[in-house]
Order: C-alpha cells, then sequence, then structure tokens
C-alpha cells in the first residue's frame, strides 16, 4: 500500500457503489450486536477499505486510528483492533474498561487504558503490560530517552498521579 492513506470513523459504511471490500474486524462473534462503527483507509481521496466494528453498547468516546508501516492501529470502545494491509489479518485486544490512547514511537507503539499501558513492537506483537497506573485513565505524555512520562488517574474528577515508566520494561521508575 501507498503512503499516501489515511484513515476516518463513520457510522455509515463505504459506498456500496464504489466497490470497496468491507472486511468485519471485531471478530465473528460481534455479529450479533447491531450497533456499528466503520473506519474508512483512503488512499489520496479514494476509499479503498471498510474495517466494520460492531459492538453491544456505547461505552467511552474515545477513538483513534494510527498507521505503522502497514499496520492500521484502531482503539475504539473497550478494544484495540489491529490490521495488517498486506496479509489481511486483523486481531483484537480487550482493554482494562476502556481504550484511551495510541502513542506510536521508533520501534513500536503504546496503548493506554482506564488502568494501565500495553506495549507493542511494530509487528504488533505485545512486549509487556504495566502494573496498574489509575483507575479512570492513563495518559501517555511524551517518551524521552526510554522513559514514557505518564499520568494516570486515581480519585476523579482530577486526581491524577504522574509516573515515570521504562519503556524497556514497564516498570515504575522511582
Amino acid at each position: 500500500m501507498s503512503k499516501s492513506l489515511r484513515a476516518e470513523f463513520r457510522d455509515y459504511p463505504a459506498s456500496f457503489y464504489s466497490g470497496v471490500k468491507n472486511i468485519l474486524i471485531s471478530g465473528e462473534d460481534s455479529k450479533k450486536y447491531d450497533n456499528q462503527e466503520y473506519v474508512i483507509i483512503f488512499e489520496y481521496e479514494n476509499e479503498v477499505l471498510n474495517l466494520e466494528i460492531r459492538f453491544e453498547y456505547y461505552s467511552t468516546p474515545f477513538q483513534q486510528i494510527e498507521f505503522i508501516g502497514d499496520l492500521i492501529i484502531i482503539g475504539y470502545q473497550k478494544n484495540l483492533y489491529l490490521y495488517n494491509l498486506t496479509t489481511s489479518f486483523a486481531s483484537k485486544y480487550e482493554m482494562d474498561v476502556y481504550f484511551c490512547q495510541i502513542y506510536c514511537f521508533e520501534r513500536g507503539f503504546l496503548v493506554t487504558s482506564a488502568t494501565n499501558i500495553l506495549c507493542f513492537d511494530s509487528s504488533a506483537n505485545l512486549i509487556w503490560a504495566s502494573q496498574s497506573l489509575g483507575i479512570d485513565g492513563v495518559i501517555i505524555e511524551s517518551v524521552v530517552n526510554r522513559i514514557i512520562f505518564c499520568k494516570g488517574e486515581w480519585d476523579p474528577p482530577g486526581g491524577w498521579k504522574d509516573y515515570k515508566i521504562s519503556l524497556d520494561s514497564g516498570d515504575i521508575i522511582y
């Protein structure tokens, strides 16, 4: 695929008349749900792929799409969806409570949930999961010299605690 790709969330699929392939990435077991969201992949301004997500109910406003090479990383509701454009392989990770954020770095990406951080390499292999860093959101502010600067909310609203986390191990640095 070309490097000129972009994606957007929609509550309706790509045009039926466009001939765009529809792929259910939320798994066969999700077909029983009526709620749908679509991630439309564009090359330049042309719709080229329609990724369908089905889910039981709306649970969080957080959503994000990122690209690393041929990998599309999608955070939506309480799941992380990974779709490889070359192999057409899709996978899903259920997050603790809900998805918060995707943060890409030089050799992979980090994903936060309501409670922790997951670290993946650029091939989407899970490297580590941190211990609990909050109960109502974990936000990455930056990654500098292999240290993740983040904060977790323990006492909503506004009860945030700052952390430094090792990018190599996921351990808290004291």
